[in-house]
């Protein structure tokens, strides 16, 4: 019974009838969604789901054959995708190579007989979307030659046998030959993992020092950056005097460590875009009597993403490019200034500039059309930052990127001054951009200490919530509490399911807990008795054809308890996490 074709339902006098549906079904599995390259995935995933009008379940289980812990126990989620409720599925990062054989990798794929598409690149011919590792560290390695003249680049592995690692060594080993460097294999660390190194092993086991031994350091990721970093300034090494220093992946903690950390960008939003469209145009072609359930007949469309992008900061002796232009207005061979085409032009220099930002029209145009009436002097400023200060919350109301503020601005500036030729206009731009950037830096620290006293509060709840819990083994003032305390988290609907037999999950379960728009929904005394792969009984779910839920595993230890579903209204995502 599709979720696309037909629902059981659950009429008022009791009766069940079928009633016919149209709306998609997506599963997408991914270990987390709280870490930022998880997190874009993910948002692109829901995004594309959305314009498409399909519903999307996002499942949070552990990595495939995870041997260490109890939180192996949340991998019951997988059997819940079927083919009777849904129609496709993503696998995200739900796959460690270093822990699982090619064999176990193609046995999970063998468990979906339903169309099926991979974020992360595999060898069993399940399609997936490339990302550009080895064009990244050429940009890497390009960057550290030409630029910095290192002629003595040592190299940090990540994982054996994953093939992202591995992409990057290669990509390493010929971006030193292009650039006529030789490789001193006593530079390249041993293979170990994404979240801890052996960098120590140049440093103690082969005793090479830096600055002398080695000029520059690339990691395959940040975290191993961090890490090398924190381990040379342990020593007593500067970063970046002593030793360069770079990443990879631009995560978050680039820009709030110290020194801030060059690294690559890869598109993971467009990633979990371009899986979407992959799985729709596989759904598509599911009729057809010669097309396989996972592309590999290579009827697939092959996406192409946008490259690897470098992005310079301290760690590799560059200023960093925001502070940068704040200094630096290119030269321009422009003719005199001219008061119509001046306006033409900042029209022009807006819409490409803060487009990204902006998506709105009518939002760049009045911000533009407000920046031109300063500069001509029939605006003051706080006009213009009423403007300024309504776009910008509209940013941070939406959800956008507010960092993105702060390079657009600086990009802005270089533009707009090259076409002024009064010095007096020069003057009063200069001003204005040197308000906006002050009132950026502000909101962003508002917004951090926002985020922080946010944490504060949502960790005192949890930790009242749990209290609360143990407190008692009565289950029905268990879900009291916990509708109680969903208001306090900002979740306005959620679902709380336990397994009938604890031992077979994916059989029944019962729904214990449903709470639709912050309204709790009555239940029957020992709850609502339904199919575990439905995730949610059809009558209680949420009827919005394009939402988005987020499941995750209940369990204590290696005993099974249940299940919880929450519908994703906010893009904060720590909090069902």
């Amino acid at each position: 019974m599709a979720v696309t074709n037909y629902a059981l339902l659950l009429t008022p006098s009791g009766n069940l009838v079928m009633e016919k549906t149209s709306n998609l079904s997506i599963a997408f599995l991914t270990t987390f969604i709280d870490n930022m390259i998880n997190k874009h995935r993910f948002f692109g995933v829901a995004d594309r789901a959305r314009q498409e009008g399909a519903t999307l379940f996002c499942f949070l289980p552990r990595f495939l054959n995870d041997r260490s812990g109890f939180d192996r126990q949340a991998n019951v989620l997988i059997d819940f995708v079927t083919s009777e409720y849904f129609d496709g599925v993503i696998v995200g990062n739900i796959i460690r190579e270093d822990n699982a054989t090619e064999e176990e990798v193609r046995d999970l794929f063998s468990r979906f007989s339903l169309p099926h598409v991979s974020i992360h690149e595999n060898k069993v011919g399940v399609p997936f979307i490339p990302t550009d590792n080895a064009g990244g560290i050429a940009l890497i390695i390009q960057h550290l030659a030409r630029v910095h003249k290192c002629r003595k680049i040592a190299y940090v592995r990540g994982p054996q046998q994953h093939p992202y690692a591995e992409q990057r060594i290669c990509a390493f080993r010929e971006s030193m030959m292009e650039e006529g460097i030789v490789i001193n294999e006593n530079l390249i660390t041993p293979p170990a993992s994404w979240w801890y190194s052996n960098f120590q092993v140049i440093l103690d086991e082969r005793n090479l020092t830096p600055g002398r031994d080695f000029d520059a350091v690339v990691c395959a990721n940040d975290i191993l950056a961090i890490e090398a970093i924190k381990m040379m300034q342990e020593r007593g090494y500067s970063i970046p005097r002593d030793v360069l220093v770079t990443g990879f992946n631009d995560t978050v903690e680039c820009t709030v460590f110290t020194p801030t950390l060059t690294s690559v960008r890869l598109p993971f939003y467009q990633q979990g875009v371009a899986a979407c469209d992959m799985l729709f145009n596989l759904m598509k072609r599911k009729g057809s009597s010669n097309s396989s359930m996972d592309g590999s007949d290579g009827g697939y469309t092959h996406v192409k993403l946008p490259d690897a992008e470098l992005m310079v900061r301290d760690s590799c002796g560059c200023v960093d490019p925001v502070v940068r232009e704040l200094a630096e207005i290119k030269e321009s061979g422009n003719a005199e200034f001219e008061e119509p085409d001046f306006q033409g032009k900042v029209r022009k220099i807006f819409s490409a500039v803060l487009g990204t930002v902006l998506p709105d029209t009518k939002d760049v145009e009045e911000l533009a059309s407000q920046f031109i009436e300063y500069c001509l002097g029939s605006l003051d400023d706080d006009s213009f930052f009423r403007v300024f200060r309504h776009l910008l919350n509209k940013t941070i109301i939406r959800g956008g990127d507010i960092g993105l503020w702060s390079d657009f601005l600086a990009s802005l500036r270089t533009e707009i001054l090259l076409l002024l030729r009064d010095t007096s206009m020069t003057v009063s731009a200069e001003t204005l951009f040197h308000q906006m950037r002050t009132y950026m830096f502000q909101t962003c620290i508002r917004l951090e200490k926002t985020a922080t006293l946010e944490y504060e509060r949502l960790s005192d709840g949890i930790r009242k919530f749990g209290v609360a819990l143990i407190s008692t083994f009565d289950i029905n003032i268990i879900m009291d509490e916990t509708a109680n305390y969903l208001a306090k988290f900002g979740i306005a609907t959620c679902y709380v399911s336990l397994y009938e037999d604890p031992s077979r999950p994916a059989a029944f379960s019962n729904l214990m807990l449903a709470v639709k728009d912050g309204k709790r929904i009555p239940l029957p005394g020992n709850g609502f008795r339904f199919a575990s792969c439905e995730i949610v009984p059809r009558q209680y779910l949420h009827q919005t054809p394009d939402a988005c839920y987020i499941v995750s595993a209940l369990f204590f230890r290696d005993r099974q308890i249940g299940f919880i579903c929450f519908r994703m209204t906010r893009r904060d995502t720590v909090i069902y996490d």
